[in-house]
């Protein structure tokens, strides 16, 4: 009963900050270089990843 009062009752603040945050976000550019590629000489293999914006290089410079 509680929680669902702070809910409805902090859900506008939340929802104005959430708005300008996202219009104020710093978005940086994917990096640049090859997507895919192999290194060095041991044995292949494969790597999964999703959702996260360190996977696809986001900001990094080299």
């Amino acid at each position: 009963m509680l929680r669902g009062l702070a809910f409805w009752s902090l859900l506008p603040f939340v929802s104005l900050q959430a708005l300008r945050v996202r219009k104020s976000a710093l978005r940086l550019p994917p990096a640049s270089g090859p997507c895919a590629g192999s290194i060095g000489s041991g044995a292949a293999f494969r790597l999964l990843a999703i959702g996260d914006s360190i996977i696809a290089g986001v900001g990094a410079t080299s």
